[in-house]
C-alpha cells in the first residue's frame, strides 16, 4: 500500500475497477487521485493512519461482462484484518 501512495503522488493517473461477481457485471473508473497526507489521528482521520486518497474519475465504463459468476465471495486469506477504531 505505501508504494501505491508513493506512485500517485509521483504519477496520480488511476483506476478503479468494481466487480459484481452475482451477475458479472463491472463498473470501471478512470481518473486522477491525490494522497492526503495528516497526522495519524487529527480530525477526519477516520481510520487513524494519517493518510487518505481523494479519487476524482474523469471516466466511466459500466456494464462489461465477466466470464465467471460466484455465489458467495470472501476476501483472500493473506489479505490482513481488518480493524475498528
Amino acid at each position: 500500500m505505501f508504494t501505491t501512495l508513493g506512485n500517485l503522488q509521483v504519477d496520480p493517473d488511476a483506476a478503479l475497477l468494481f466487480c459484481d461477481f452475482t451477475t458479472g457485471r463491472t463498473l470501471h473508473l478512470s481518473g486522477r487521485a491525490a494522497v492526503e497526507w495528516t497526522r495519524p489521528g487529527a480530525p477526519g482521520d477516520d481510520d487513524r493512519t494519517g493518510r487518505r486518497v481523494h479519487f476524482i474519475p474523469r471516466h466511466l465504463l459500466a456494464g462489461h461482462l465477466l466470464p465467471l459468476r460466484a455465489d458467495s465471495v470472501a476476501p483472500a486469506p493473506d489479505n490482513p484484518p481488518l480493524t475498528s477504531p
